[in-house]
């Protein structure tokens, strides 16, 4: 009896004291079941009073669950939930895009034009100006008396890969099979326009299977960084490669736990993507976008899972990065670190830096890292670089990004909405249990994609948390950064794609 009380009251503990960082709860209530278990076992063969044909009963028994679940059951292909809960499937049942068709024959007439853009377009991750912000668009807020006309819905490979949509055109990557694609969509049917493959499959047992990066669509051509590093520059009319880069291999770096996730960053005539995760390492790789030549390799510190932004701080136009232990704006032409300072974390971070003000720069992370406001000031023939605040347990945005609006942010903390003012670094409100989605901030209003796959449209007011509509888009686990281009919804996980056309006003 006492080991089972200081085994559910050392469960008890992990899941639910506050010191304790998500991703560990299930894994130490694992292994507290686990010793609990063992003890148990113990106490059952040498020290309790049953007869030895009673405790080889108990013991065989034991072992035949154990060996029919173990025959049953197998990790789902994407693995565990972002709280570290394993998803469990029948071992005979296939990963969803082990079924579906991998593209090889595509109508000659199906030419595509990457190089008619529109001021609705949404041409790289986070939107246009990676910031995960849309303007110029007004929604209806009630979903009830205006719903949302679903358009097309369709099976998709796996992966956490966002839309890039120019015109009437979608470009994302997906695994399928043993390949990983790059896929164009026609907008108007789902149909699937042109494709690239790479032979390989990235599969990890937390993150899931497939690429995690975005595509990036400049001037009719599509920038992409593969989940092993490979950077294609591809013709947007059919998907061919002009040229293509190994930004691993090139530069002696190794391939990140959880495989790239950088989206390529368009910066005048080059494109930017991130290197290794190892300490000390370079952490930017720059390449002339017309050609594929290297610029440039730069950094002092391993890189992290988000991608670069490119603003003017302090007086100067930059390559702001996120790293593993660090923070740093870089100078476009050289990469030379203009300004560092250190951001360290036991886990790797995901999320992008926002840029808030001539001279201030936002950075969040979970694991006990938390969120941090900067001041950038030039200071003789450099910079200077203090903290305005930082707040441990403040936006801890895990894998989504924050986004900012009238003064104050919003961003899931822990998988819970969460309002706080860009000022002080205090929190306003929290509330939503949306687990581990994606934000976007379309003019005034949150479109919040929820882990479990549904949208929620939440006022972006400080004064308080106001969900305004609800759309049940998506079954399953979804990590993927939603769309919103004019009135459309583009949605997916690794498993089903599905547009919408949104109500406006």
């Amino acid at each position: 009896m006492s080991i089972l009380v200081v085994a559910i009251a050392a469960a008890l503990a992990a899941l639910y004291a506050p010191r304790v960082i998500n991703p560990l709860r299930f894994p130490l209530v694992f292994v507290t079941g686990v010793l609990a278990m063992g003890l148990l076992n113990l106490w059952f063969l040498f020290l309790s009073r049953f007869t030895w044909r009673a405790k080889g009963l108990g013991v065989a028994l034991q072992l035949a669950v154990i060996v029919a679940l173990a025959s049953c059951f197998t990790f789902k292909a994407n693995g565990f939930t972002s709280d570290s809960l394993p998803e469990l499937t029948f071992r005979w049942t296939k990963p969803a895009d082990a079924v579906l068709p991998v593209v090889t024959k595509i109508p000659e007439a199906a030419r595509v034009d990457l190089t008619k853009t529109t001021a609705q377009d949404f041409p790289k991750f986070l939107g246009p100006d990676g910031d995960a912000r849309v303007v110029g668009c007004k929604l209806e807020t009630d979903w009830k008396a205006h719903p949302p006309r679903e358009v097309w819905r369709k099976p998709i490979g796996a992966g956490w890969s966002a839309f890039a949509v120019v015109g009437d055109y979608g470009v994302t990557q997906e695994q399928r099979g043993n390949e990983e694609l790059v896929t164009c969509y026609d907008l108007k049917n789902g149909e699937i326009l042109w494709t690239h493959a790479d032979s390989g499959r990235f599969s990890e047992a937390m993150g899931g299977d497939g690429p995690r990066s975005t595509p990036t669509v400049f001037e009719g051509r599509v920038y992409v960084t593969n989940a092993f590093g490979l950077l294609h520059c591809l013709d947007g009319g059919t998907g061919k490669p002009i040229w293509t880069r190994d930004t691993l291999k090139e530069n002696s770096a190794k391939l990140p736990v959880w495989a790239k996730s950088c989206s390529p960053l368009i910066v005048d005539d080059l494109v930017v993507v991130t290197l290794s995760e190892e300490p000390h390492a370079k952490s930017l790789a720059a390449y002339f976008r017309d050609s594929g030549k290297p610029a440039w390799v730069a950094g002092n510190d391993g890189s992290s899972y988000a991608t670069p932004v490119v603003a003017e701080l302090a007086g100067k136009r930059q390559i702001i990065c996120c790293n593993d232990q660090s923070v740093s704006g870089h100078d476009i032409r050289t990469g030379a670190v203009l300004w560092e300072l250190p951001y360290g974390g036991v886990i790797k971070k995901c999320s992008n830096p926002i840029v808030i003000s001539p001279t201030e720069v936002l950075f969040s992370a979970s694991y006990g890292t938390g969120t941090m406001l900067l001041k950038v000031s030039p200071k003789g023939d450099g910079f200077h670089v203090e903290k305005v605040w930082s707040a441990p347990v403040l936006m801890r945005t895990r894998y989504t990004n924050a986004v900012v609006h009238g003064g104050y942010v919003y961003g899931l903390d822990d998988g819970i909405l969460q309002c706080a003012d860009l000022q002080t670094g205090k929190s306003k409100w929290k509330n939503g249990r949306y687990g581990h989605g994606q934000v976007l901030l379309v003019d005034d209003l949150l479109v919040v994609q929820a882990e479990k796959g549904y949208i929620a449209l939440v006022a972006a007011d400080p004064k308080k948390f106001q969900e305004l509509s609800r759309l049940n888009a998506l079954a399953g686990k979804t990590w993927n950064t939603s769309v919103v281009a004019g009135n459309r919804l583009l949605v997916r996980n690794s498993e089903e794609a599905v547009l919408y056309e949104l109500p406006t006003k």
